[in-house]
């Protein structure tokens, strides 16, 4: 099994923002690259199973590679 997973980001800000994101799984986590026309942006999904919980954090690529805070957010079903 590859454990590989594609995303599609889709964007309140416009079209242009949209891409499709390719990520590998390792152990509870996905983390998927974006290739964004202003740079490349990264969001890894973690799955917490003791509170059922999703966390994603994005992080923007700068140009010398490293990256940059951009949000992060916990999910959970209710």
């Amino acid at each position: 099994m590859r454990k590989a997973y594609s995303t599609h980001w889709c964007d309140t800000f416009g079209a242009q923002y949209a891409s499709v994101g390719h990520g590998k799984k390792s152990g509870h986590s996905i983390g998927f690259l974006f290739n964004h026309t202003d740079g490349p942006f990264h969001n890894k999904f973690t799955w917490d199973p003791s509170s059922a919980t999703w966390t994603f954090l994005m992080e923007a690529e700068e140009k010398d590679g490293k990256r940059k805070f951009f949000a992060e957010d916990t999910v959970q079903r209710k």
